[in-house]
């Protein structure tokens, strides 16, 4: 142990020793008067802590031992030092204190303990500079220790809130963290040694832990070519999504003196919706180098793969791909965190968007992370929880066929689908839904007698369908007709909202609660596709374009100029007759 170390632990075994009800003999027992003057006291967060909540941390300041004013042989005048500074003397606040400073004398071995009491120059100190909150590493060290007797011996003192005035009687104080009902982040704050005396003005202590955070982002959206796409958020079935998940690992005091192999904990899980499949592509990163990778999509190829870098008390960390398809897990061993602590982990992945992807959702697929972290190592059962998640929208819309003249549903006529870039949509059917599938082997979709057929799966994006047979007894559409799906944003964020627009160039839409037709229509965020695009045919009539009221009128103008036709050559033969 450093020379520092000894000389704390020598100080307080030096008093305990004196004060012990064994009656260790002391040469030097002057005149005291004890202190009583109260001192304000208050607790700040230093910033670090990224969302601290202040409200849900509580912490608990004891008085190890009271400040006694050494007297002079008279016993009414303070004894001073070389440059008129009062002397002073730590005596231990309680029995309870007396007890636990004897076990702390089990750790050292002394030779020496005169004058370790005496707050003086050229004495063997306490504290090292008067007024200074201990954090060196050997004061800590100490600290950890007085802490964990406290705690486990219920010890009792005075409850402390961040940000709120206190007054602390003069004396030498330990602080620690004692319950924390918040999910900010936080580790456990370190215990501190405060000395405080009664010329100080004021005592501000100033946290000083690193937050915890975790966040998981989309980082592109790559078509089944794995060509990165411009958009975010929004997919189709086929698409892969790639996430990027990012943790730090905490800092904690004196992890040497955490004997249990069991803690510290950190574990992140990554729980995929079921519109989602992993793909095993991904690298894991710690402090930006990467540790692990996998770049083959085959569920089969990987399960469990575990890393070390083969120094030993360096640890391990392991990620596991759960059997359901649904989940990453990562796990890290104690000795990999406490060689880590304080570094970035990264782990970059990706998924598949599949058949199970929800279409027009306020809840999107949906994907959760959760990091569950030892928040206090002196306390295996101190456990904290982060989550964070991230969302992928897919789309979708219904077709109807109906009957130009009474608008019954026409059943028979066929369809396809062509996404921006021409490219022919293959699908899987179940019932009326259709299903946008990349390795589907349908490609017409067939209109019903029962109502609209349903399109989902699909990314945003314009479309196109294009007729390729009609129902017996009616004309085949001769133009083609576009849809254009359009994700609707949250206008602050940018986000999607789960809703959209459907935007016709030729056709009306209506929707489940409003049966006028336009060109353009919004969704509900309910999941359910309730926008249906209306597509009319007619008999015995060859139509250049859709529409109800564009074919009326061209019908119309068609018979009428048949009509004033069939009139001219009338009237032109009996011209010529008379003539």
């Amino acid at each position: 142990m450093k020379k520092c170390f000894r000389k704390l632990i020598l100080a307080l075994a030096a008093i305990c020793l004196l004060f012990a009800s064994s009656g260790t003999a002391f040469a030097y027992d002057p005149p005291t008067a004890a202190v009583t003057t109260q001192v304000p006291f208050r607790l700040t967060e230093s910033g670090n802590v990224s969302g601290f909540v202040a409200n849900g941390h509580t912490y608990t300041a004891v008085r190890i031992f009271d400040l006694h004013r050494v007297m002079n042989t008279d016993g009414t005048t303070p004894r001073l030092d070389a440059n008129n500074n009062y002397i002073y003397w730590y005596r231990p606040a309680s029995a309870q204190m007396t007890t636990m400073l004897n076990s702390l004398s089990a750790y050292i071995s002394y030779n020496s303990m005169t004058g370790a009491i005496l707050k003086s120059d050229g004495v063997t100190q306490i504290a090292n500079q008067a007024g200074n909150n201990e954090n060196t590493s050997d004061a800590s060290a100490l600290a950890v220790r007085i802490a964990r007797y406290c705690a486990i011996n219920s010890l009792t003192g005075t409850t402390i809130k961040v940000g709120t005035n206190y007054q602390l009687q003069s004396g030498y104080y330990i602080l620690y963290e004692t319950a924390n009902s918040n999910s900010d982040g936080s580790v456990a704050t370190k215990p501190i040694l405060i000395d405080i005396r009664p010329e100080m003005q004021a005592v501000n202590v100033t946290l000083k832990d690193a937050s915890i955070y975790l966040d998981k982002d989309t980082t592109a959206i790559l078509n089944p070519n794995k060509t990165v796409k411009t958009n975010d958020l929004t997919a189709a079935i086929g698409d892969y999504v790639e996430h990027e998940i990012t943790s730090r690992f905490p800092i904690y005091e004196n992890p040497v003196m955490m004997t249990s192999p069991a803690y510290p904990s950190f574990t992140i899980t990554d729980t995929l919706s079921g519109g989602l499949d992993t793909t095993k592509i991904f690298t894991l990163y710690v402090n930006n180098t990467s540790l692990i990778t996998n770049t083959s999509e085959s569920y089969n190829n990987i399960v469990t793969r575990t890393y070390t870098d083969g120094v030993s008390g360096h640890g391990s960390c392991t990620i596991t791909f759960a059997a359901s398809n649904r989940s990453i897990i990562l796990t890290f061993d104690k000795n990999f965190i406490l060689y880590h602590e304080g570094q970035e982990i990264r782990l970059v992945y990706t998924a598949k968007v599949n058949q199970n992807a929800t279409a027009n959702s306020a809840t999107g697929n949906n994907d959760q992370v959760t990091l569950t972290y030892t928040n206090n190592p002196e306390d295996s059962s101190s456990t904290k929880q982060l989550t964070d998640e991230e969302k992928v929208w897919t789309y979708g819309f219904k077709l109807v066929k109906l009957d130009g003249a009474d608008d019954t549903p026409l059943a028979g006529a066929t369809m396809k689908l062509y996404d921006s870039n021409n490219t022919e949509l293959k699908w899987s059917v179940s019932g009326n839904v259709y299903t946008y599938d990349p390795a589907g082997t349908v490609t017409e979709i067939t209109t019903l007698s029962t109502g609209p057929v349903e399109f989902c799966g699909l990314d945003e994006g314009t479309y196109t369908l294009r007729e390729t047979s009609a129902p017996a007894g009616y004309s085949l559409l001769a133009n083609a007709m576009t849809v254009q799906v359009t994700a609707k944003r949250d206008t602050i964020t940018n986000l999607p909202t789960g809703a959209c627009t459907i935007t016709t160039g030729n056709i009306g839409v209506i929707t489940s609660t409003n049966a006028t037709e336009s060109n353009t229509k919004d969704s509900a965020a309910t999941g359910v596709v309730d926008v249906t695009a209306v597509v009319r045919n007619y008999r015995g009539v060859v139509l250049p374009q859709t529409g109800s009221n564009t074919a009326i009128i061209m019908m119309i103008a068609g018979t009428a100029i048949v009509i004033v036709g069939v009139i001219f050559l009338a009237v032109l033969r009996r011209k010529d007759k008379e003539e």
